[in-house]
């Protein structure tokens, strides 16, 4: 092949992985994004995905600043730690897990701990092996390795989710828990800057989580969406941690099984807002 085909050949290529990636570029295929047909991001590779996780890569950590703490460990234990078997974990990977906070409730359970963390300005709070993530959404460790994978609040942070699962499904050996806490609703309109959000972060909508996850082949163990959107209006406004009352928590758990709300992904009247907005699985493979 002489140089001037293998450089068409080249260009070739490039130019279609650039066009896969910027497949989501005209107005109703956006449209079809903020009403939660198709998850903006994930058809995106190459440059696209390099540079979203570059904006990802320290923002939530920007956002949250040196003094945050941890406040979610009686949600966890609510909606996740306290469905799991009552037993030893003898290889966990904590997916985004920042300083390991999260598995703080359970570490006298746990035997070894990988951390998959892209921010490398973090104090580690639990003893553990940190390794930076492939921005591609590789998970680099061979298939069946952890009997528990932790994924809280990660993939709405990540373009090419449906990868990054299907990752986890490889990493996890047979047997083995997975933990997901996403939100489910837009987060607000992305093109535009929001406050206190990242860049990029949005929510997944609901069906197409429970799309990839049959997809993928996990069993749910259990899926229960929490965050009724008032309650944690009010939690905000009070400057109240409703996440640590188990008492906010069972009533928005109540609140959050009624069948009477929208399912609406991209809220643009007040109304639309009462909904659930997230939801917490306890997989198995």
């Amino acid at each position: 092949m002489n140089r001037e085909v293998l450089q068409a050949s080249k260009n070739e290529v490039n130019s279609s992985a650039e066009n896969r990636g910027s497949r989501l570029r005209n107005p109703r295929e956006i449209e079809e994004c903020l009403e939660g047909k198709r998850l903006y991001g994930d058809e995106f590779v190459g440059d696209e995905v390099a540079a979203w996780f570059a904006d990802e890569k320290e923002a939530t950590t920007e956002i949250r600043g040196p003094d945050w703490q941890y406040k979610y460990h009686e949600l966890n234990q609510f909606h996740a730690y306290e469905r799991l078997p009552s037993r030893r974990y003898s290889n966990v990977l904590s997916l985004g897990g920042g300083d390991g906070s999260e598995l703080l409730p359970i570490m006298d359970r746990l035997d070894r701990v990988t951390i998959l963390e892209s921010s490398e300005n973090l104090r580690p709070a639990i003893k553990a092996q940190y390794v930076l993530p492939e921005p591609d959404g590789s998970i680099p460790f061979p298939d069946n390795t952890f009997d528990l994978i932790t994924c809280l609040s990660v993939l709405h942070h990540i373009p090419n989710v449906s990868k990054v699962v299907r990752e986890i499904y490889r990493c996890a050996r047979a047997g083995g828990f997975v933990l997901l806490r996403e939100p489910t609703i837009s987060m607000g309109d992305w093109r535009k800057p929001r406050e206190g959000l990242s860049k990029h972060e949005r929510g997944i909508p609901l069906h197409l989580m429970r799309q990839l996850i049959q997809e993928v082949g996990f069993k749910v163990v259990s899926e229960r969406r929490f965050c009724f959107a008032p309650i944690m209006y009010l939690n905000r406004k009070l400057k109240k941690n409703f996440y640590g009352s188990r008492l906010m928590l069972r009533l928005d758990s109540m609140l959050c099984k009624l069948p009477i709300w929208n399912r609406r992904y991209h809220a643009e009247t007040a109304l639309e807002k009462f909904r659930p907005s997230g939801v917490f699985y306890v997989l198995i493979k």
